[in-house]
């Protein structure tokens, strides 16, 4: 294993005083150690900056800005990383000791990749934990190029925030984070990094999402702003593969169903119906058409069936 690159972690922090200091202790606790842990306050009115300077640990480095959005932060936090690759950590979330370790054994095999992403396990609200089973990738313990990103995608997340290292230099060919307040805005720097570079994963498990945790960015923000618009270009000027473009236009269906679905929920139908117009795909037809459908309801019906089928969801789960 090749163990000699720099690594700095990224941690976004927004009111998550509850919660920092057990990120950075899962940080402390790796079994190879990083280069610096570069903490940006976005904005916190809580007690979050404080935590982080008591620990001690002279690799912090805090920085803080007015409330911009989990992509700002994270954006200002890469610009000021002296690493060469970048290990990004939500403040919500944990990494298992062997994380880094992970990450940069992918990278001494595959130097060429634009991500480092492992396998991660997720805590429910109810105390379920559990594994996500990710379609298009060969079954543990396999570890390697995902075949194909986009395909795998449209099914599942093999790329979360909390398990992934990106080289700096990738950041400098493709981009950041697209500066939003909505959700998705991880999905769409991932989409990015994989027309132009391959995707290593390790099924090993490196990080812990807690969907328990109070305050999260994703459950505060009922929106969805995946941009397409870089996609588009991109494929219109050839700079893809060509055998890549029919998954690349699915996932971009599947993208806009996400974000109309948001809106009609959130009782913004109108716009969710503009996205159903420029939304073509042929494997999520039938999905568009039953989003459509939601889309020209009364709100409050589809409020109504909405927590319906939420509590059936969690009455199920009480019984299982």
């Amino acid at each position: 294993m090749t163990s000699g690159a720099r690594i700095s972690v990224v941690i976004p922090l927004f009111n998550k005083g509850h919660c920092i200091g057990r990120a950075i202790r899962s940080v402390q606790d790796q079994t190879v150690p990083c280069e610096e842990i570069l903490v940006v306050d976005d904005g916190s009115t809580d007690d979050g900056a404080a935590v982080v300077e008591a620990t001690g640990d002279r690799r912090i480095r805090l920085f803080r800005q007015a409330n911009q959005g989990p992509s700002s932060a994270r954006n200002r936090g890469i610009e000021a990383a002296q690493g060469e690759l970048i290990a990004l950590l939500d403040a919500d979330d944990e990494w298992k000791p062997g994380f880094l370790e992970s990450v940069l054994h992918l990278r001494s095999r595959w130097p060429e990749a634009g991500i480092y992403a492992t396998a991660y396990e997720i805590h429910e609200p109810d105390g379920r934990v559990w594994v996500p089973s990710f379609r298009e990738i060969p079954p543990a313990p396999w570890e390697g190029i995902i075949p194909n990103f986009f395909r795998s995608a449209l099914w599942s997340r093999p790329v979360w925030t909390s398990a992934a290292a990106i080289p700096k230099k990738v950041f400098g060919t493709v981009g950041r984070f697209a500066p939003c307040r909505g959700v998705g805005e991880d999905v769409e720097l991932w989409a990015r990094i994989a027309m132009r570079h391959p995707i290593a994963f390790h099924w090993r498990i490196g990080a812990t999402y807690h969907r328990e945790a109070e305050n999260r960015y994703c459950a505060s923000v009922f929106t969805h702003t995946f941009a397409t618009d870089s996609f588009e270009r991109a494929m219109r000027s050839q700079e893809v593969p060509p055998d890549l473009l029919p998954d690349i236009r699915e996932f971009l269906a599947h993208q806009k169903l996400v974000a109309a679905s948001r809106y009609v929920v959130s009782g913004r139908s109108y716009m969710a119906r503009d996205i159903l117009r420029g939304c073509r795909t042929r494997r999520f037809l039938a999905r568009k058409l039953w989003w459509w459908f939601w889309s020209l309801l009364p709100h409050q019906g589809v409020t109504l069936a909405w927590r319906s089928k939420q509590w059936l969801r969690r009455y199920a789960g009480l019984r299982g």
